[in-house]
Order: C-alpha cells, then sequence, then structure tokens
C-alpha cells in the first residue's frame, strides 16, 4: 500500500475534466498524507480478520464502508495475498480490518446480493469515510493497484441514511485515471432526476438505478435517462435501494469477466449493457440502456 512517498504521493499527478483542469487527485493525496501525520498510531479496537485462503475468482473491489468480514458468508469470498492477508485496507483507521458492523442504517444487504449473485467472485474490501474524496482517492489507487477489474462504489448517505447521488466529477477524475476498472456507482435514494443537472455517461462507470421485480422505478430510487446507464432488481428482504441495484449488477459484470476474461473498463461496460433490455410504453424510464433481468446473467462458464 503505498503512503505519502509512494506512487500516488503529492504533485505526482493531475487529472483533467471537461470544464477545464482540476487537480482533485492531487489535492486528495495531498490532504491524506497530512491526515496520516496526525492521526493516532493507537489501533482501533476491531475484531481480526478470521484466518482463510484465496478463494480465486474475479476480485471486485467494495469501495465504501465497510462490511462485517466476520460473517460466513463473506469470510469464504475474502481475496487474500500469498501470506493470507486480505487484499484490503481500511483507509478511514489506517489499518488493515475495514469492518464495519451490520447495523439498520447499514445492513450489509448489498454485499450479500454480489456474493449470493456472483458466488465464483471474491471480494477486497477498502474502506473509506463515505462521501471523503480523501478516502475515495486512496482506496481507489490501492484497488487500481490489486488485481480487481471491478469496483462497487458506496458514496455519502443523508440524514434519513438515504444515499446521495454519485459525485459524478470525481468518478470523471477516477475513470479518466484508472481506464482498465469499470466502477459501478448507485444512483442514489433520494427521488432525484438525476438529468436536471446535465451529467453524462462516464466511459467505464456505470451508473445503476433501482426498479422493482416488475419494472418501473423504486419509490426514491433516483432516475435519469441520460445520467444512469441501466436500471436493476434492487429488492432485499429490508429494503429497496439502487445500492443493491448497483451489487447484483456488478456480481453480473463479474460473472461475465469469468466468461469473458479479456475484457476491461469501457469494453466491459458496453458488453454488460448489451443484457440490457429496453423500457415498454407501460413502464416509466429511469435509466438510458433500460433494465437486467432478475436473476444472474447466464454467462458465466
Amino acid at each position: 500500500m503505498s503512503g505519502c512517498g509512494g506512487r500516488t504521493g503529492a504533485g505526482r499527478s493531475v487529472v483533467k475534466h471537461r470544464s477545464g483542469s482540476k487537480r482533485l487527485w492531487t489535492c486528495a493525496v495531498a490532504s491524506f498524507c497530512l491526515l496520516t501525520l496526525a492521526v493516532d498510531a493507537e489501533p482501533a479496537k476491531k475484531p481480526a480478520v478470521p484466518p482463510g485462503v484465496d478463494p480465486g475468482g474475479v476480485l471486485v473491489a467494495l469501495i465504501g464502508e465497510g462490511v462485517d468480514y466476520t460473517d460466513p458468508a463473506y469470510v469464504r469470498r475474502l481475496a487474500r495475498d500469498g501470506e493470507g492477508e486480505i487484499v484490503g485496507f481500511d483507509f478511514v483507521d489506517l489499518d488493515r480490518r475495514p469492518h464495519a458492523a451490520r447495523t439498520d442504517a447499514n445492513p450489509q444487504d448489498s454485499v450479500r446480493a454480489l456474493v449470493t449473485q456472483a458466488p465464483s467472485a471474491r471480494i477486497g474490501v477498502f474502506k473509506t469515510r463515505p462521501g471523503d474524496r480523501v478516502t475515495m482517492a486512496k482506496a481507489m489507487d490501492a484497488a487500481a493497484a490489486s488485481p480487481a477489474r471491478i469496483a462497487l462504489v458506496v458514496g455519502a448517505r443523508d440524514e434519513q441514511t438515504r444515499l446521495r447521488p454519485p459525485d459524478f466529477e470525481f468518478l470523471d477524475a477516477a475513470s479518466r485515471r484508472f481506464p482498465a476498472l469499470l466502477f459501478v456507482v448507485a444512483a442514489g435514494d433520494q427521488g432525484l432526476d438525476l438529468d436536471d443537472d446535465k451529467l453524462k455517461a462516464l466511459p467505464n462507470v456505470l451508473v445503476v438505478t433501482s426498479t422493482p421485480e416488475l419494472g418501473g422505478g423504486a419509490t426514491l430510487a433516483n432516475r435519469g435517462v441520460q445520467s444512469i446507464d441501466v436500471a436493476a432488481s434492487g429488492v432485499s428482504p429490508w429494503r429497496t435501494t439502487s445500492e443493491i441495484a448497483a451489487a447484483r449488477t456488478a456480481a453480473d459484470a463479474a460473472r461475465l469477466l469469468t466468461a469473458e476474461p479479456a475484457l476491461a473498463g469501457d469494453a466491459l461496460k458496453r458488453r454488460l449493457l448489451e443484457f440490457a433490455m429496453p423500457w415498454t410504453s407501460g413502464q416509466p424510464a429511469v435509466s438510458r440502456a433500460g433494465f437486467l433481468s432478475v436473476g444472474p446473467l447466464p454467462v458465466e462458464k
């Protein structure tokens, strides 16, 4: 994991944005270095990562709130290095334990949807402070340095714990910096039309909103026939959200990558969208490419 003096250190890179030159990554990494110097070295009290071996399979990087890696459903799917250490990091506490307890606000049903729908995939966990560009930039750097070619990104929540819209400016910088990664991002659940902000599609960023099982937009899922790429089922026993829809779509991408391992970035996104079904006259269109059917894509070898 590169630190302040590593290859992603301050001053090493400048990203471009369509509105002009933006030093998003340079500023984020420089801020992280200052934060690292100020943090208390006392490790956080979190459960140890259970021992295990690498399960193999396509690696999906989880960038967000962390997971309860003591859950047996997740332990078996944790990616490991040659020494048995998990592939991941906590960029909030600065340790190798990216743990998050399950709560009513974060039941982690999206992670369960991912490992259920893509049972041969493995997961790397990169914990960030939600919505914080500093920790997000470091997590994306680390994910890109790992074998992952898919990153499931969870952003910030509002006061009611509903997911906010994606940080499109930051994702634009990420997509340019890491073209081989496919970023799968939830559209958010605040009932907004993201086309109002005149947002455009990004080449290797897949923005996903939620539909209930029979099509049509979920109650609070954000919509946008120009800014949102595709819709998928966001239903779980606890809730219906775009976060779950994005996790299922990341699982579909992992299954597709297993069958067609040469795909990467924008090519993986375009191939996945070939499976989307168009909206019919009886369905309100909430995304550009239509919706992915319920259940895993029939593509995995």
